[in-house]
């Protein structure tokens, strides 16, 4: 099961965070190309990348999709940093973002040539908002001004007895006000809202206003329901037969970056899988080997998955006592006869 006349893409080190009204995404990527020759003597060849990038939502609706082609690697072991630049459009909540990476080379056409996918999550917080409270006098006595109608940015508020009213949910900006009272001169201005709360304390001159006073909304009267007629039994559309998904999902797949010559005989593993599909999947495996030449190979199962159920576990796979110092690629095999996902790793041993 060591790579031969195959083409073959790691993905590492995916990571997200908002800025500036954006989403920045950085991932690191290898693509190689391995002759048609025992691993160990094949020629390796560092190949471009085609990325695909897309943003969901908590609804696990699609926000935004970016593709790109990237160059070849200097080598087969240092990676190659891409980095994706997504606008926020005040989106807020948990997203997922997913990176499926594969190999783009004429050397890969008709040979077997698995992408990769990664994912991660980011949480987004609702941009902070501010309130202006409205403090309104009389120009001559000082006494507040009830019952004047204020517009700001499309929001409407009456101020009480007490003069004041309050628009609150006020992103940072700048925003043309209006007040209107029966018994006084219509005043207009500008308020700037930043990082804290505003107060205005504004005196109106007694006078006729020269915009009609903003009209109360009137309550909305639902419609009266109406029973949708029965479909006669020979109008019900058919059942649509329901397709036939085989899906597993890694949730995660943990190994070391280093491993100690001297000190450890053995790297620690761990996973954990889904059963994302429709249908109960039956003797699943995960079999993950070490490419040094020697084919070190450690399987685990078979187990089963039902319909949304989880699996977690950890084992160990040996070091060969001949290994050297060097770089090395772990291949994972998971799944079964149904779907099968290959992924690989790399881990410095030294």
């Amino acid at each position: 099961n060591l790579p031969q006349n195959e083409c073959f893409t790691l993905l590492n080190n995916l990571q997200a965070r908002s800025e500036d009204g954006t989403i920045k995404v950085s991932i690191n990527k290898i693509s190689t190309h391995v002759s048609n020759n025992p691993f160990a003597q094949a020629t390796k060849t560092p190949l471009p990348t085609r990325l695909d990038l897309w943003l969901q939502d908590s609804t696990g609706t699609t926000l935004d999709t970016q593709s790109v082609v990237v160059g070849a690697n200097p080598d087969i072991v240092n990676p190659v940093t891409v980095l994706f630049t997504l606008p926020l459009n005040n989106n807020v909540g948990t997203h997922t973002i997913a990176v499926a990476g594969r190999a783009e080379s004429p050397l890969c056409s008709g040979l077997n040539n698995p992408q990769e996918v990664l994912r991660t999550t980011l949480f987004i917080a609702p941009p902070q908002t501010r309130t202006v409270t409205f403090q309104l006098i009389d120009a001559q006595t000082g006494n507040p001004v009830a019952h004047a109608n204020i517009l700001l940015d499309g929001k409407t508020a009456v101020t009480t007895t007490d003069g004041r009213a309050v628009i609150n949910n006020l992103l940072p900006g700048t925003y043309p006000y209006t007040i209107t009272h029966e018994s006084y001169e219509t005043k207009n201005g500008v308020v700037s809202v930043a990082e804290q709360d505003v107060l205005l304390v504004l005196a109106l001159q007694k006078g006729a206003s020269t915009v009609s006073p903003i009209p109360p909304v009137p309550p909305v009267v639902p419609p009266p329901t109406v029973q949708p007629a029965q479909p006669q039994p020979s109008s019900l559309p058919l059942a649509k037969k329901t397709r036939e998904t085989f899906d597993v999902h890694i949730g995660s797949l943990r190994i070391p970056d280093n491993m100690y010559l001297g000190e450890e005989t053995s790297i620690p593993l761990s996973f954990s899988l889904k059963n994302t599909g429709n249908k109960r999947l039956e003797r699943v495996k995960v079999s993950v080997t070490l490419l040094d030449g020697q084919g070190t190979r450690r399987t685990i199962g078979p187990f089963n998955l039902g319909i949304g159920a989880r699996v977690s576990k950890r084992f160990a796979l040996d070091l060969p006592e001949s290994i050297q110092p060097g770089t090395y690629v772990l291949r994972f095999e998971i799944g079964n006869e149904r779907t099968k996902r290959i992924i690989h790793r790399q881990i410095d041993v030294s």
